[in-house]
């Protein structure tokens, strides 16, 4: 049968975001002073990009800076961060969070999800935009757990571990998983 956990990808939106933030801290000169205004889409080639908070309200988010761009899940905010770093920083970004690799777990044969082999050069602004923001990638819900744990475990890229038993300070098992 299918194990949704590992072979059933989909795009991961907010999750993309944590890794475009993450390739932000690191790339962008004053990054905590850096903002985007977002006034509930913006126009990317031929296309009308809107932020989620436009389609379901018709409002804005405003001024936003990476932080306020995680919290608000704002898309504009992403692709305005994205501009300033380029295609090639976002997909060096997406495989350091793991994006496109399979999650190594015991006993479990687990899909890569995908991450586009385009030559970031050739991307349209289009495609920067969506991929800023989770789009045009897919991962299993184990991988969208490893992009999330990275900011947990200090920006290193950890595998998840099968629990068998939980044991007290004693080393006495409590409880058989």
């Amino acid at each position: 049968g299918t194990n949704r956990g590992v072979d059933v990808g989909d795009e991961p939106g907010l999750t993309g975001k944590i890794s475009t933030s993450g390739d932000a801290v690191e790339n962008v000169p004053e990054w905590t002073h850096h903002t985007v205004f977002c006034a509930g889409g913006e126009m990317i080639g031929h296309h009308l990009m809107h932020c989620w908070v436009y389609k379901t309200s018709k409002h804005e988010h405003g001024t936003e800076t990476v932080y306020d761009g995680i919290r608000d899940s704002c898309n504009v905010t992403m692709y305005g961060f994205a501009k300033l770093m380029g295609a090639p920083a976002l997909l060096e970004y997406a495989r350091k969070f793991g994006v496109g690799s399979p999650v190594d777990l015991p006993h479990l044969q687990t899909q890569p999800g995908y991450l586009t082999s385009t030559n970031p050069a050739e991307w349209s602004t289009e495609y920067l935009a969506k991929f800023s923001f989770g789009q045009g990638m897919f991962l299993s819900m184990f991988q969208v757990a490893r992009v999330a744990s990275v900011l947990a475990n200090a920006v290193f890229l950890l595998n998840p571990l099968q629990v068998k038993d939980s044991l007290n300070s004693s080393g006495k098992m409590v409880q058989r998983c």
